[in-house]
Parts: structure tokens; C-alpha cells; sequence
């Protein structure tokens, strides 16, 4: 909303492709390690072995550290180049592609933190810095301060405006990992090191695949439509996340408790857990779906001034979609967190390949409402599969349901998994 005061609308597209980049190189510098470690460190606490989170942590910060210089060098070298000159209009990107190297290290440092706090529990730091929220708020404190002010600010200005925020965060996040190593001893078995990286590979195919299937298309539309277009497309798209919220909020608390009940054998309390949350989810994202429904095009004028009012269309589209994966609950979570990550990568491969595909067919042609359409359907299939999954591989359902007699149950279940003494 700040950005679209202060940007021009070419310039709050090629913002958006910038965020995209970094966050599929973030990824990449991660080598898938970043959300092993809420299932490393949490079973190796259940089990009393200290010294295997330890060395899990150790591991999994000095992958990340060395592949995301390694990026950064070949972002501002040469790869960064290539990257924008396949885009419309990519000229906005190449002046800021060391700015981008350097945020790509910093964002894929703090989620691996991030994701390491949720394994202690530490859920209010984890919520804190993961997605990158407490770097989001400081970047909207010092954007607020330059829109009130009425100082001139192009994208090199908030893209460094983002990058001190995030080196800001990353040494907060790394100061209250310190203190959780702290409270924990050094005993115990240990994981090997290649124990350890065999996690990742089949998280990092997970993600480059969610990202294929939700962060590609800016970069497809950016290829064949001018960055106005990407702009609207682009704040649309953000809005129509907020339905999907509620989701992000129960994975984010689910992925620990998933670890534990599954490895005590739960499982009937599992699914009650799994569809309490779905359920308590769906509530709120059924209302922000009919509001976007009703009132799209005023929301996104108030939100992003006029020139975005004609994306709704596109927050509509995007906010089915999102809503329908609110209502399926944490499928993909439930499988990678019991061991059957492989299914969701085959899986979220094969939608992603086609996904991508569809977004370059019809990006040229439809643009922005063509690629809405391809997201919310490919994002609808691919729940159905993982549901399916859900139910062959583990005997459960993770969906959400609307008998009150199950949700007065479903609510005590999910206070008792919740508030219990960790």
C-alpha cells in the first residue's frame, strides 16, 4: 500500500519481480534446509538429544551461508543480468542487482533461524521473523516516514531501505537462537552430516515447486506484459493472500505438533488437531473471500489508489483459489511432517511443470486475468491430489467441517494441543 504512494507503477512492478527473485534464490541458498529444521530440532528434544539439534543448526546455518554467497557472487556477476534481460522491460532490475545478491544471503539466513526458533517452540520469535514479518514492519515504519515527509524515493531507496531492515532482523533472529542454545545441554547422539542434509533435498524440490506454482507468475507475466500490468497483477495477488492467512498461521503453529503426535502415534488425535485447525481457518477466509467478492475493485482503490482498481478480477479469481486451500487444511504439511515428503514433491513437480507451462500460454493473450485463472485452478487440483494423498498414505482427513457438534470437539482438542506444557 506505502510502496504504490511512493513508486511509480513501473517501478512498484519491477519491486515486485525483485521480491520474487529473492525469494526462489533464498531457497535455493537454502538447500531445502530451512524447514527440516522445525522436525530436527523438535525430535531431538522430544528425545533428549541436545547435541543433535546442535549440530543440526551447525550444519544447516553453514550450507545456507556458503551457497548464498556463492548465488550472491553469481547474481552480480552475470546471472542477474541474463535473469532481467528475459523480462519485458527489465531494465529497472539491472541497476539494483548487487542491492538484490546481498538481500538473497540475508533473507535465506533468517528463515533458516526462524525455522529453527518454531523447533524450540519459540513461536512468538519464529512468528516474528518467519515469512520475514518483523522485516516487513520495519521496512513499512521507514516507507510510512518517507510517504508523510513527502521525500523522493525511487526502487534503489526501498529496496536498501529493505536490505538494512533484514540484516537488522537477521542479527536479532541469530541473538535469540543464542539464547535458545543456551537452555539446552550437550549430550546425546548426534546426526552425521550427511544425515542431516538428506533432509533437505526433498524440502528444497518442495519449495522450488510451491514457488513454480505461486511465484512464477509474476516473472511469466513480466516476460510478455508491460511492469504496469506486473504492478497490478502483482498488488492484487498480495491482497488475495490475506484469505490464505489463515493457513499460513496454523502451519506455523501445526508443524511441531504434526512432528510430535506422529512420532507417538497419535494419529486419531492428529486428525482431530489437523481438522480443528482447517476448520477454525475456513471461518475467517470465507468472509475475506465474500468481501473481495463484493467489493474488490473499492478495496484495491483504497488500498493501492486507482490505478489498481482494475485488478479485481484478478483478487477474486486468486481469493477462490486460496479460500479452497484454506478449506483443505494442512494436506502437504501432515504428508512432509510423517515422512512422505517424496508425494508432495512428485506431486507439487508435476503441477508446478504444468502450471508454468499454462502461465506461458496464456499470459501473452489473457495477461493478468489468464494467469489468476491458471493459479487458483492449479492451486485447487493440486489440494484434491494431496487431500487423496492425505487419505491413502495416513489414514485421515485434514479438511475442514461445519457440523457444530464436531467443532465444539475439534475447539477442545485443538486448546488442549495447544496450550499443553511444552
Amino acid at each position: 500500500m506505502l510502496l504504490t504512494r511512493i513508486l511509480t507503477p513501473t517501478e512498484v512492478g519491477a519491486y515486485f519481480l525483485a521480491i520474487s527473485l529473492i525469494g526462489v534464490l533464498a531457497i535455493l541458498a537454502q538447500v531445502g534446509m530451512s524447514r527440516p529444521m522445525v522436525k530436527l530440532v523438535a525430535s531431538a528434544l522430544a528425545t533428549d538429544r541436545p547435541q543433535a539439534a546442535r549440530h543440526a543448526i551447525r550444519v544447516a546455518l553453514l550450507v545456507t551461508l556458503t551457497s548464498g554467497i556463492l548465488l550472491a557472487l553469481a547474481l552480480a556477476a552475470g546471472l542477474g543480468e541474463a535473469l532481467s534481460a528475459i523480462l519485458d522491460d527489465g531494465v529497472a532490475l539491472r541497476g539494483v542487482l548487487p542491492i538484490i545478491a546481498v538481500m538473497v544471503l540475508a533473507f535465506a539466513l533468517i528463515d533458516v533461524v526462524a525455522e529453527t526458533l518454531r523447533g524450540f517452540h519459540d513461536l512468538r520469535a519464529a512468528s516474528a521473523f518467519g515469512d520475514y514479518l518483523a522485516q516487513r514492519a520495519a521496512l513499512m515504519l521507514v516507507l510510512g516516514t518517507i510517504w508523510l515527509v513527502g521525500w523522493p524515493a525511487d526502487l534503489t531507496t526501498v529496496l536498501v531501505a529493505a536490505l538494512a531492515a533484514a540484516v537488522l532482523m537477521l542479527l536479532l533472529a541469530l541473538g535469540q537462537l543464542r539464547r535458545q542454545l543456551a537452555k539446552i545441554g550437550r549430550h546425546g547422539a548426534r546426526w552425521s552430516t550427511p544425515e542431516v542434509l538428506g533432509h533437505g533435498l526433498p524440502f528444497l524440490l518442495v519449495r522450488l515447486n510451491f514457488w513454480f506454482s505461486a511465484g512464477a507468475d509474476l516473472w511469466v507475466l513480466g516476460m510478455f506484459r508491460p511492469p504496469e500490468e506486473v504492478a497490478v497483477y502483482g498488488a492484487a495477488s498480495r491482497l488475495a493472500m490475506i484469505v490464505g492467512t489463515p493457513l499460513a498461521v496454523s502451519n506455523a503453529v501445526l508443524a511441531p505438533i504434526i512432528a510430535e503426535l506422529h512420532s507417538r502415534g497419535e494419529r486419531a488425535r492428529l486428525e482431530r488437531v489437523l481438522r480443528a485447525a482447517a476448520t477454525l481457518g475456513a471461518l475467517p477466509a470465507l468472509l475475506l473471500a465474500a468481501l473481495f467478492f463484493a467489493l474488490g475493485d473499492r478495496i484495491l482503490s483504497i488500498s493501492f489508489t486507482e490505478a489498481y482498481a482494475e485488478g479485481r478480477l484478478v483478487v477474486v479469481t486468486l481469493a477462490i483459489g486460496h479460500l479452497v486451500n484454506v478449506l483443505f487444511g494442512s494436506c502437504a504439511l501432515a504428508l512432509i511432517m510423517t515422512g512422505h515428503q517424496r508425494d508432495v514433491v512428485v506431486t507439487s513437480a508435476l503441477a508446478g511443470l504444468v502450471t508454468v507451462v499454462a502461465f506461458y500460454l496464456v499470459a501473452p493473450t489473457y495477461g493478468a486475468a489468464g494467469v489468476a485463472l491458471v493459479g487458483a485452478l492449479a492451486l485447487i487440483l493440486y489440494n484434491v491430489v494431496l487431500v487423496g494423498l492425505v487419505r491413502w498414505r495416513l489414514q485421515m482427513i485434514t479438511c475442514g467441517t461445519f457440523s457444530t457438534t464436531l467443532l465444539r470437539r475439534f475447539a477442545d482438542e485443538l486448546t488442549g494441543a495447544f496450550g499443553r506444557p511444552r
